[in-house]
């Protein structure tokens, strides 16, 4: 075999298939952190064994490459991709929900992970009042680095101020906030212990507030697991995964108030787990434009198509009816901030 041949073709072609492979493992063995991980970059894999496909096909039909063990493996390699493509959307499709524009909306709620971003930031503020949510969800708002810079701004507290409403929950753990313009009526933490009791950082909650709207009670989960960079961090999130089920089950059972539940989830919304848990407890989610798209991106904003995941969801129960969902611009943290409306069904 000539060397061209290896580098230019077979090479691109078998790094090709093993992006397709890595797509399809998130499918096929979903209980094992890496191939459950893949789920957050199938977009990228899917793209990567397309770009094989056509250069696979350029090179066939040029006579460049004429064995027929390569057109072989350029056959397969698209047929692993249309499978791919398959299997990925028949799970957005079992997933999501179409919003109702035409409906007028009852409730905005707004969810960012601030990633330490400071509350009183002029760009952060500037997009809050613009958007006048009733409700606002804040993970890693780092709660003792807040209180410090508004004290240097001669501030004592930041609920009722600007764009954010009076009613505030902080989460025992100083990382998740809840503002409400609504009164909140009761406040439940359940606490995530890390695997190791030695990493702070691996501690988290969830924080599950029942609120009072005009148009009836609503039980508010804010959620926010652990990345699941690791084969331990991943253990740590399906943890989280399996209490944040047992306690909708529960809420579920004591009470007929809506359920609505949303953060970053850190879950991929191709995730058997994500599809598992809103299955489970009879949730429904939604996408910008039915399209799952990027609300964690890793370096630069610009960038966020190539280098990004999708993190960021909300999950109601059949007592919501989608009318909106979007997501906001760059305010300054890693997350764009998800915006959903909803219309509460009476019936």
């Amino acid at each position: 075999m000539r060397k061209r041949h290896l580098i230019f073709g077979w090479a691109p072609l078998l790094g090709a298939l093993t992006f397709c492979a890595l797509g399809l493992s998130t499918y096929a063995a979903p209980d094992y952190w890496f191939s459950d991980n893949m789920s957050f970059f199938l977009r990228q894999l899917g793209f990567g064994a397309l770009c094989g496909v056509i250069w696979g096909c350029i090179l066939i039909f040029s006579r460049w490459m004429k064995g027929r063990l390569f057109k072989g493996v350029t056959l397969t390699l698209a047929g692993g991709l249309v499978l791919l493509t398959l299997m990925t959307t028949v799970r957005t499709m079992a997933l999501s929900e179409d919003p109702n524009s035409a409906e007028t909306p009852d409730l905005k709620l707004i969810s960012i992970n601030l990633e330490r971003l400071y509350l009183n930031d002029k760009t952060l503020t500037d997009y809050l009042v613009a958007q006048n949510a009733d409700i606002l969800l804040f993970q890693e708002t780092f709660w003792w680095q807040q209180d410090r810079l508004l004290a240097l701004d001669g501030l004592t507290e930041i609920a009722g101020l600007g764009p954010y409403p009076e009613h505030l929950v902080r989460g025992e753990l100083g990382q998740t906030s809840i503002f409400s313009k609504f009164p909140i009526t009761n406040v439940e933490y359940i606490e995530v212990p890390a695997s190791d009791v030695r990493n702070l950082t691996g501690y988290r909650e969830i924080v599950i507030v029942d609120i009072e709207t005009p148009q009836g009670p609503i039980q508010l989960f804010a959620v926010h697991p652990n990345s699941p960079r690791s084969p331990t961090r991943w253990q740590e999130r399906q943890n989280y995964l399996d209490l944040l089920t047992d306690a909708v089950r529960r809420r579920q059972q004591a009470s007929d108030s809506p359920v609505i539940i949303m953060g970053d989830w850190n879950t991929s919304p191709w995730s058997w787990h994500f599809f598992t848990l809103l299955d489970e407890t009879g949730l429904n989610t939604a996408f910008p434009n039915g399209i799952p798209q990027t609300t964690r991106f890793f370096y630069d904003y610009r960038l966020h198509w190539i280098l990004g995941a999708i993190v960021d969801h909300v999950a109601v129960s059949d007592d919501f009816q989608f009318t909106d969902v979007s997501l906001g611009p760059d305010v300054g943290t890693d997350h764009l901030p998800l915006e959903v409306e909803l219309q509460r069904i009476v019936e």
